[in-house]
């Protein structure tokens, strides 16, 4: 007897590729609308009444200095005398001082009683001011001022200084250079006195004082030119 064959087989090898699968593919657009599931989106839910909004504080940037190009000198080494000198500290103008020998030989143009009324001396003055006092001092005790004026050098610069004398009926003036030196003042008085024939009349030393009882001009002269 044959054994029943199964239904459905066929004999003979398998083929290579399996056959595809047909699947119902369900439209889903076509579905009735109870057959999807429905989606809840959440509420946006409102400000409660009554309630207050917190105002935001704005937070400024800290102001930043831009960075300095050069940065600053450390004078904590520099030495006390290099070192910046204030205004109160700065020497004072230079001054002299002219001293008058009333007992000097005064020669022909000059009045020994009018010399005996002149200040002791000058100054402290600018050498430019002690200057014209002392050359106006001259012309002012003078027997006659034409005559010691015509001896006095007139100066020509930039800055001057005027001494003035009168005769004639008339007021002369006359202008001297200004040097700001001791040494120039100290010359241009000394070439003066010559002129006048009076020596050792100026000086920016004081002059010692003689003894007007044992002593005459002359004496106390020749004993100080000896010394």
């Amino acid at each position: 007897m044959q054994s029943p064959r199964a239904v459905g087989k066929k004999r003979g090898r398998p083929p290579l590729q399996p056959a595809p699968i047909k699947v119902a593919v369900h439209n889903l657009y076509s579905a009735p609308a109870g057959a999807l599931p429905v989606v809840k989106i959440p509420k946006k839910r409102g400000r409660k009444p009554g309630y207050k909004l917190k105002s935001r504080v704005l937070m400024t940037p800290l102001a930043i200095s831009p960075p300095r190009s050069t940065p600053e000198p450390d004078i904590s080494s520099i030495p006390q005398d290099a070192a910046t000198i204030p205004n109160s500290a700065t020497p004072q103008a230079l001054t002299v001082c002219i001293y008058v020998n009333k007992q000097a030989n005064l020669g022909p143009y000059l009045d020994r009683k009018k010399v005996q009324q002149l200040p002791e001396h000058f100054g402290p003055e600018r050498p430019a001011a002690a200057l014209q006092q002392a050359v106006q001092a001259c012309i002012d005790c003078a027997l006659q001022q034409k005559a010691v004026f015509s001896l006095v050098k007139q100066g020509y610069g930039s800055e001057t200084v005027s001494v003035s004398a009168s005769f004639e009926g008339k007021q002369h003036l006359l202008s001297l250079l200004v040097v700001n030196s001791i040494g120039y003042v100290l010359r241009f008085l000394k070439k003066l006195c010559r002129s006048l024939l009076c020596d050792n009349l100026f000086s920016n030393q004081p002059f010692q004082q003689y003894n007007a009882v044992s002593e005459s001009p002359e004496v106390y002269e020749d004993r100080r030119m000896e010394a």
